[in-house]
């Protein structure tokens, strides 16, 4: 009998807001996810998103440029993308 993977509901609106970075729906400001990426992440957090989302990198051409591993670039992109879903989800239910 397969498993059934449980995930909490955090996760999955982590997971939808993922898929829509991007994606013109106009609900948040850009200046306000700005504040928050500047506020809210570490330097090498912002340095890794901007090269991941803005400039289209891949995480191993990332990897390579900054002498880590793969799985480093991954971990921290993740971290970061948490960071700021948790900063604009406060900022929006308030």
């Amino acid at each position: 009998m397969p498993r059934k993977r449980v995930i909490s509901l955090e996760s999955a609106e982590l997971e939808l807001w993922r898929q829509s970075i991007g994606k013109s729906s106009g609900k948040l400001s850009e200046k306000l996810v700005l504040q928050v990426i500047g506020e809210c992440l570490t330097e090498t957090q912002s340095l890794y998103l901007n090269d991941y989302y803005f400039c289209g990198k891949t995480m191993y051409e990332i990897a390579s440029e900054r002498n880590v591993s793969v799985s480093t670039v991954s971990r921290t992109v993740s971290r970061a993308e948490r960071r700021i879903f948790k900063a604009l989800k406060y900022c929006v239910r308030r």
